[in-house]
């Protein structure tokens, strides 16, 4: 009886057995998948928290301080300022020595008390007074301060007189004079304060075109009438027409020089 029982308890056991056997195995193996599956899961997730992190440090932005702003305004300072003098240099100064008495010129100085609108104002009436208009008027210290950034310290302005009825007779003749043309007067400032008028000697520039044989050919006198072929053959390159005309010009700018 006892082994009948002994055999029986054995015998109901053994499924009970196997079945735990199946279950130990197959928890063992859970719990294997599981351990793996939790390491990747853990390592994902900390991977993902170490990419959200350093994207969220890239991202934020941290308040500067007050000694980085000092230092980067004191830098875009210096760098403007090194900017500045590279493109646009400082302003040079250049002193002009006194005008003084050129042969090729009809110069005076004028009587103190004078100021330089003044002087261009009487040597412009002197000049219209005379038969001569002014053409051109040329500001050499602010055409030298635009173009070369340099300050010439004093006035100096140059006019271009003409008498067009003198300057047909000659161009009709000899058209190269029109390289002389219109006559420059200056007017400008001397160091001591005194205003200078000089206008170019007439004879003198005229003496340059006279060593030319085309060009000393046939210039008559200012009244218009123009040489004729003998007359100019005749005159040949002693230029006797060329000076003719230059003389007439130069009475007339020698009265403008007096008149001031």
């Amino acid at each position: 009886m006892k082994s009948y029982a002994f055999a029986f308890f054995i015998g109901t056991m053994s499924p009970i057995v196997n079945i735990s056997k199946a279950f130990c195995i197959r928890p063992a193996a859970l719990s294997f998948s599981t351990m793996i599956t939790s390491t990747t899961t853990r390592t994902l997730f900390t991977n993902n928290t170490v990419n959200k992190t350093t994207r969220t440090t890239k991202n934020q932005h941290t308040p500067p301080t007050a000694s980085s702003l000092t230092t980067t305004r004191v830098f875009i300072t210096r760098m403007g300022q090194a900017s500045s003098s590279s493109s646009s240099p400082s302003s040079s100064s250049s002193s002009l020595p006194e005008y003084g008495n050129p042969t090729y010129g009809l110069t005076k100085k004028l009587p103190p008390g004078i100021t330089f609108p003044d002087a261009i104002a009487k040597v412009t009436e002197a000049l219209k007074q005379n038969g001569f208009g002014v053409l051109t008027e040329i500001d050499m210290r602010a055409t030298m301060q635009k173009k070369l950034n340099v300050d010439l310290g004093r006035p100096y302005t140059i006019l271009g007189a003409c008498n067009p009825k003198l300057a047909l007779n000659a161009l009709q003749n000899a058209p190269a004079v029109g390289l002389f043309l219109p006559c420059n007067v200056a007017v400008l400032e001397d160091p001591d304060g005194s205003m200078v008028v000089s206008i170019v000697s007439p004879e003198e520039m005229f003496s340059i075109a006279a060593k030319d044989g085309n060009v000393s050919a046939a210039v008559g006198s200012g009244s218009g009438q123009s040489t004729s072929a003998a007359d100019t053959r005749s005159n040949g390159p002693s230029g006797g027409g060329v000076e003719a005309l230059a003389k007439e010009v130069q009475e007339i700018m020698t009265k403008v020089i007096d008149s001031l």
